[in-house]
């Protein structure tokens, strides 16, 4: 009898324990689920966050060196006198046919000195027709506002730099309206843009897709753009939508990256001939160049100009026969090298100028030295000219020269010591010139050049 009790005691006690563990394993699964949908939501969370940093950071990256290339094109439009031939059309097509007969070979000096300065090809004056009637059909699409068709036009158009540039030069000398250069330069810049992405989302098709967002390249809008607006700048805007993941919402983002062109209001480029500056060996002139070109706003042309004759300096001349002296070197970061063919030692000088009166440098001293250091980076890191390819070279000096007025002030030696001592730990060697006279303007000219 009481072992028959025993049991009914025992049996309920398993009751028990079971019911126990089954709220306790109730319990134990909400928290599990709990924390699980907690975690997820973390894990969602940081992956949209990545997503949207990555697209943003890739096209930011991408639109930075669209810019730059668009710079540079605007920089070789002015450069290479290519503005001074954009006048000359402008003004031979309002002559007489006889004088547009008579002016022939001016063009076809101008423009094949222009294509042979990138190529060894030398075209002729019909590639700059089919180049304009080729922009002739892209008006016409954004007249019609067919942007399939202005896809295709662009494609076909730029196939690589060379063609990029001619295109860029034929919008900028057709002197349109602000509303069609702004537009036929963005459809530049968008298809330049495509070839970034690809390469950094190895995409070929449509990178913007890849990255997330909204009907691919067709998404990306440029309509907020401005190309040379002021003159003198490019302001690229793009406008997209991003959905990192087809569950999650979507996000408005915008890139903008504004850059400084060389084409504009700022007067003639230096291949157009002027009245020269008696100068002498050292550089040194009477009369001020800085005082000269800024009384025109000419403030590309001068820099230009100095450094045209700080080069000439360098020039060892023909007394040396191991001494090999080159201006045309096809790297932007070098303005001339002197390669001695004995030693194999070679100099890279990097030239360039700078007005510490400008408010950009006399309210900031320190960015006088960030300007050095830039220019000291870029002789750092760039490649080995085309001519010396096939040189023995033992031993490279980089040299950055940097021109200010005469009358410069110790801010000018306290930003150029501390840049000197930065950049001969690299290698990088600076030298401070004080020439081609004094410059003096009252405030309001300070305040225009700034």
């Amino acid at each position: 009898m009481l072992h028959g009790v025993r049991a009914i005691k025992k049996s309920k006690n398993r009751i028990v324990a079971i019911n126990n563990s089954k709220k306790s394993s109730g319990s134990v699964s909400v928290e599990a689920a709990i924390s699980l949908s907690v975690f997820m939501l973390f894990i969602f969370s940081l992956a949209y966050i990545l997503k949207v940093f990555y697209t943003y950071n890739t096209v930011q990256q991408s639109l930075t060196e669209v810019s730059r290339n668009m710079a540079n094109l605007s920089y070789f439009y002015h450069l290479t006198g290519a503005k001074d031939f954009s006048d000359r059309l402008n003004e031979m097509a309002e002559e007489a046919e006889t004088r547009l007969e008579e002016q022939k070979n001016t063009i076809v000096n101008a423009y094949t000195s222009f294509t042979g300065f990138f190529s060894s090809d030398n075209p002729s004056v019909d590639d700059l027709i089919e180049a304009t009637v080729s922009v002739d059909d892209l008006i016409d699409s954004i007249s019609n506002t067919d942007a399939e068709k202005e896809d295709g036009l662009m494609a076909g158009l730029i196939s690589g730099a060379k063609e990029e540039l001619k295109l860029f030069i034929t919008i900028i000398a057709r002197k349109l309206n602000y509303e069609v250069t702004n537009k036929l330069v963005c459809l530049m810049a968008k298809h330049s843009l495509k070839g970034e992405l690809s390469e950094r989302t190895k995409n070929k098709d449509d990178p913007a897709l890849a990255l997330g967002i909204r009907d691919g390249m067709k998404g990306l809008d440029f309509s907020k753009s401005s190309v040379f607006g002021d003159s003198e700048s490019l302001e690229f805007v793009v406008n997209y939508t991003v959905e990192p993941f087809a569950f999650l919402p979507a996000l408005p983002m915008s890139n903008r990256v504004k850059v400084i062109g060389w084409t504009g209001g700022r007067g003639s480029s230096v291949k157009e001939s002027k009245e020269p500056v008696d100068s002498d060996e050292t550089g040194n002139t009477s009369q001020s160049y800085w005082n000269q070109y800024d009384d025109g706003k000419m403030y590309f042309d001068r820099g230009l100009k100095m450094e045209e004759e700080y080069v000439k300096t360098l020039n060892p001349g023909r007394g040396n026969r191991f001494l090999e002296f080159e201006k045309q070197t096809g790297i932007p970061a070098i303005d001339a090298y002197v390669y001695n063919n004995e030693t194999g030692a070679v100099e890279y000088y990097d030239v360039f100028t700078l007005n510490p009166f400008l408010k950009t440098y006399s309210t900031r001293p320190s960015s006088i030295t960030s300007e050095i250091k830039k220019h000291g980076k870029r002789l750092l890191e760039c490649g080995t000219p085309g001519n010396l390819k096939d040189k023995d070279i033992s031993k490279v000096r980089r040299i950055v020269v940097m021109i200010v007025p005469d009358n410069s002030g110790e801010e000018v030696d306290n930003s150029f010591r501390n840049a000197k001592e930065t950049l001969e730990k690299y290698g990088v060697e600076v030298i401070l010139y004080r020439g081609f006279g004094s410059y003096e303007a009252n405030d309001e000219d300070l305040d225009s050049a700034a």
